[in-house]
């Protein structure tokens, strides 16, 4: 008998030796996953298309942030210090993943715009206070919300795999197929935007901030007018009459703002003029923009509803 619970004895040792041994054996290639990231959900969502299991991703900007003025935190820089890549949109929106650079040494910053044909900020419709744009940034030079069209993500969904592929040449293959599936994809979401904003007869928009200009150019609608209010402060007098002129001259009856703005205070006034406010979503994340191609969808459906 002794003898027998001795053969079992050391089966259960054997045994328990080698269930260590694998349980451990897992977790050098758990630490030695490929992670990127990106700085804004667009370009984050897009890159998740193309890697999907196959890499950790990591969104640095959260929903419902404006990139604009987000600043990056201690914690976020700890979350980051194995990324090899960082994807950002650059000239002038992101620029705050410069900052923390120097923190994040393994870390290339890669921008996205590569063969996108970037335009320059419009003015002529730029209703903002000087002294307003000077304590803010400044609109001038490059745009850079090119995101904002299928045609353009199709190109910054190229850049990225091949950045993967050189990163990943093991996987090459792999990303390729995600790569095709996903343009199939945006093709289709495209044909759908295009579709629904030929229905709509009134073409002219006005918009609290300058980001929809490649939307608008792609689509076939007019920015006419562009305000933006700035967090944290009130809209000025004359802020006000150049809003109330703008809608009056073009007839607008909806204005369209963003989720990361504040327009409480512009509720009331906008109601006085008989003109209601929608929001148009450019970087989305929440609810039903939970992807790129959605956020899209989303913003096309809510032009056509406004302007039908």
């Amino acid at each position: 008998m002794k003898k027998i619970l001795l053969i079992i004895g050391i089966i259960l040792l054997v045994l328990g030796g080698l269930f260590y041994y694998f349980m451990n054996s897992e977790k050098p290639t758990q630490q030695s996953e490929i992670k990127i990231a990106a700085t804004i959900f667009p370009i984050y969502d897009i890159a998740k298309n193309i890697v999907s299991d196959k890499m950790d991703t990591e969104l640095i900007s959260p929903p419902g942030a404006s990139p604009h003025t987000f600043e990056v935190t201690a914690e976020q820089i700890k979350k980051l210090q194995n990324a090899k890549i960082i994807f950002a949109i650059g000239h002038g929106l992101d620029d705050w993943i410069l900052k923390v650079q120097d923190a994040l040494p393994q870390a290339q910053i890669k921008t996205v715009s590569p063969n996108i044909e970037l335009s320059e900020f419009g003015q002529e419709h730029e209703h903002e206070e000087a002294e307003e744009r000077e304590e803010e940034h400044e609109h001038t030079g490059i745009d850079p919300h090119y995101w904002l069209t299928m045609a353009n993500a199709k190109i910054i969904a190229r850049n990225i795999l091949q950045e993967m592929q050189n990163l990943d040449p093991a996987n090459r293959e792999y990303y390729e197929k995600n790569y095709q599936n996903y343009i199939q994809e945006l093709d289709d979401a495209d044909k759908n935007t295009h579709d629904l904003l030929d229905e709509i007869s009134s073409r002219e928009i006005i918009t609290m901030h300058t980001a929809w200009s490649y939307f608008s150019r792609e689509y076939g609608l007019e920015v006419v007018a562009t305000f933006e209010p700035f967090p944290g402060q009130e809209p000025s007098p004359q802020y006000l009459v150049e809003l109330s002129k703008a809608t009056q001259e073009h007839d607008i009856k909806t204005i369209f703002s963003e989720p990361q703005l504040s327009n409480e205070a512009l509720i009331p006034f906008l109601r006085d003029l008989g003109v209601t406010l929608k929001i148009l979503d450019p970087l989305g994340g929440l609810a039903e923009r939970d992807s790129y191609i959605n956020m899209m969808l989303y913003n096309a459906q809510t032009i056509h509803d406004a302007l039908k």
